[in-house]
C-alpha cells in the first residue's frame, strides 16, 4: 500500500514539475535583426514552460534564417531578410514542434510571414 501511494504521489509531482508547452508556430514582433536571425520577446512562452524560471527577467528568442527558410508577405509575395525591420509583426512556423524554455530559445524555421 505504501509503495502504491508513494508511486502515485511521485507521478503527480513529476507531472506538475515537467510541464512543457510545445508549439509549431508563433506570432511576434521583431525586437532585433542580427547575423541572419530575428529576435523576439518570448518571456511569456518561457514562463509557461518553466515553473522554476518565473521571475522578472525578460527573455529573447531567435529564429535562424538560412537558405531553406521561405520568407513571404501575407499575400505570398517572396521577400528577403532586408524586407524585414525591427518592430514588424511576423508569424514563424517551426521545423517541428518546439518547447520554448530558458535554456531552449534559438530555433530553425520553415517560413516567416510578414504580417501587414
Amino acid at each position: 500500500m505504501k509503495n502504491g501511494l508513494f508511486t502515485l504521489v511521485l507521478c503527480i509531482f513529476l507531472c506538475a514539475c515537467g510541464k512543457t508547452v510545445e508549439i509549431d508556430s508563433l506570432t511576434k514582433n521583431i525586437e532585433k535583426i542580427e547575423n541572419n536571425q530575428f529576435y523576439f520577446d518570448c518571456t511569456e512562452e518561457v514562463n509557461k514552460s518553466d515553473n522554476d524560471s518565473r521571475n522578472s527577467l525578460g527573455y529573447l528568442c531567435s529564429v535562424i534564417i538560412n537558405e531553406d527558410t521561405k520568407m513571404k508577405s501575407n499575400s505570398n509575395q517572396e521577400l528577403k531578410i532586408t524586407d524585414f525591420s525591427v518592430g514588424d509583426s511576423i508569424k514563424v512556423n517551426f521545423n517541428s514542434k518546439v518547447n520554448i524554455s530558458d535554456k531552449n530559445r534559438t530555433f530553425e524555421v520553415t517560413d516567416v510571414t510578414l504580417l501587414e
